[in-house]
């Protein structure tokens, strides 16, 4: 699949799983367990990759659904990935 992304020359950012904000212990480490798998492929591939524990600081970043955990965050959260995606597809100068 990497091999298919890289060839179509495309911009790709992976976005990593939240593996560091909720209460779901279960949860939170495996996601961590796929973020492992993804990020070194990432790198391989030199995709960009964006870290969720560098846009998600505590619980309130999290969606209010009483889940404490997982893919699904308060709208501020959505704003900054935005930003960071479009930063990152912005060309270079």
């Amino acid at each position: 699949m990497f091999n298919r992304l890289l060839n179509a020359q495309k911009h790709i950012v992976i976005i990593g799983l939240n593996h560091s904000v909720g209460r779901d212990q279960n949860l939170l480490e495996f996601f961590g367990e796929i973020n492992d798998l993804a990020l070194p492929l990432a790198t391989k591939y030199s995709f960009d990759y964006i870290d969720m524990s560098d846009v998600l600081t505590t619980e309130d970043d999290l969606n209010k659904d009483g889940m404490f955990g997982g893919a699904h965050f308060d709208r501020p959260v959505y704003k900054a990935l935005s930003d960071r995606i479009l930063n990152l597809l912005q060309p270079a100068h």
